[in-house]
C-alpha cells in the first residue's frame, strides 16, 4: 500500500467513527426525548402538546383546542412544541398523530383539534376531563 492508499484509509475511518458518534449521540437523544414525553403524559391527568402557550396560542388550531378546554372549567398542563423541538420531532412518531395539537387525558390519546372541538361541541370532552379530574382526587 502507498502513503496515498494509507492516507485514505485513516480518513474513512475517522469518517465512520464520526458518523457513529453521531448516530449514538441521536439515538440517545431521541431515547431521552421519548423518556421526557411518557413522563409529561404520566405525570399530567390532562395535557396539551401545543403550539404557543394557553395565553398566547401560536396558531389557530391550537387556540381553538385551549378554549374548548378552558371552556370546561379545569386547569390543565400543557407543552409548548415550538419550544421543545425534539418533542415536536419525536411525539408525532410515539404517538402515531401526525399533528398539533394533540391531547392527551389520563394518558391516553384524545385527538387533535378536529376532535378536540367536536367533542366539546357534543358535551362529551366536559365529561372526559370531569371524569380525569374526579378519579385523580379519589386517588
Amino acid at each position: 500500500m502507498n502513503l496515498i492508499d494509507l492516507n485514505l484509509v485513516r480518513a474513512l475511518i475517522i469518517d465512520l467513527f464520526l458518523r457513529m458518534d453521531s448516530c449514538r449521540a441521536r439515538f440517545f437523544s431521541m431515547s431521552n426525548t421519548i423518556e421526557t414525553i411518557k413522563e409529561q403524559i404520566s405525570s399530567n391527568d390532562i395535557l396539551l402538546y401545543m403550539k404557543g402557550n394557553p395565553r398566547a396560542p401560536q396558531c389557530g388550531f391550537s387556540s381553538q383546542a385551549v378554549q374548548a378546554l378552558m371552556s370546561c372549567g379545569e386547569r390543565f398542563a400543557f407543552v409548548n412544541i415550538l419550544d421543545n423541538p425534539d418533542i415536536r420531532s419525536e411525539l408525532p412518531k410515539f404517538a402515531n398523530w401526525p399533528t398539533f395539537p394533540q391531547l392527551w387525558v389520563k394518558g391516553e390519546l384524545v385527538g387533535g383539534c378536529d376532535i378536540i372541538v367536536e367533542m366539546a361541541s357534543n358535551g362529551e370532552l366536559q365529561t372526559l376531563i370531569n371524569e380525569a379530574v374526579g378519579s385523580s382526587s379519589e386517588e
